[in-house]
């Protein structure tokens, strides 16, 4: 129902730094109305801004023929506009989302996007991302899990004539196992605390290489992981040391005093 010559009060809001709704309101009159998207120019000139709604065909005709005349951003870089819709509680959104889609269709370079399908989208890749990074974390502790039993268990079992010796001069199994256990731990803790010292270094090696390109990245200690890091590295060092322990207290003194190594 506008028509050229009549009055319009544009009542609109925008951002600023702090992210806060800052009301505009501004009264001009139609030119015109067009019947499909125009190109915009816009210079600034002195006085103001003049700002042209045309065709390509034309834009050349409305620049200012002044020595002040600067061009604006839209002159040499890519820029965008977009309207933001929001539906009321209970309406129909596939229906509205097809007929708006259908009139972005008829404008050039017009895209219609759904926030809600954006952040279905986006919520599923944050999910593959965090499955494939956990999934490769579970397998980096898997692997130094078994580096820890395997190094437990080789020096264990190179040992057992060490452990025959031992038990010949008045160790009892007990205090065998309570040695190895001790040790187990030891090994662990200092697995666990090697571990977490070179991860953090690391860690902040690539956020410092990735920051200056991704400004919204924030460095933190990870507590809740390091913590469990330190606790599988002990328990694997205990649970191995116990695993192994057997094999060395089940043989007699004799046979480990002639175990060949």
């Amino acid at each position: 129902g506008i028509e050229a010559g009549d009055r319009v009060l544009l009542k609109t809001y925008y951002l600023n730094e702090s992210m806060v709704q800052v009301p505009v309101a501004s009264e001009f009159v139609v030119a015109a109305v067009v019947q499909e998207l125009p190109s915009v120019v816009g210079y600034t000139v002195e006085g103001g801004m003049l700002v042209a709604a045309c065709s390509e065909k034309i834009i050349e005709v409305f620049r200012p023929e002044s020595d002040d005349v600067h061009l604006t951003m839209m002159d040499y870089m890519d820029h965008y506009s977009y309207v933001d819709i929001y539906l009321r509680r209970g309406s129909d959104a596939e229906a509205l989302e097809s007929t708006i889609e259908e009139i972005a269709d008829r404008y050039r370079n017009s895209t219609f996007i759904s926030y809600s399908e954006y952040k279905k989208e986006t919520e599923d890749a944050i999910s593959t991302l965090s499955t494939l990074v956990y999934g490769l974390i579970a397998i980096v502790g898997f692997i130094g899990i078994c580096g820890i039993t395997n190094t437990i268990n080789t020096t264990i079992i190179l040992r057992r004539r060490e452990f025959g010796i031992l038990r010949a001069v008045g160790m009892t199994g007990k205090q065998l196992k309570a040695m190895l256990i001790y040790e187990g731990l030891i090994f662990g803790f200092i697995s666990a605390v090697s571990s977490v010292v070179l991860g953090l270094i690391l860690s902040y090696t690539v956020y410092s290489l990735l920051r200056s390109e991704m400004s919204h990245l924030n460095w933190s200690i990870p507590w809740m992981g390091i913590v469990l890091a330190v606790a599988g590295a002990i328990g694997a060092g205990i649970l191995t040391t116990l695993a192994s322990s057997r094999k060395v207290t089940s043989l007699s003194i004799t046979e480990s005093i002639r175990t060949i190594e």
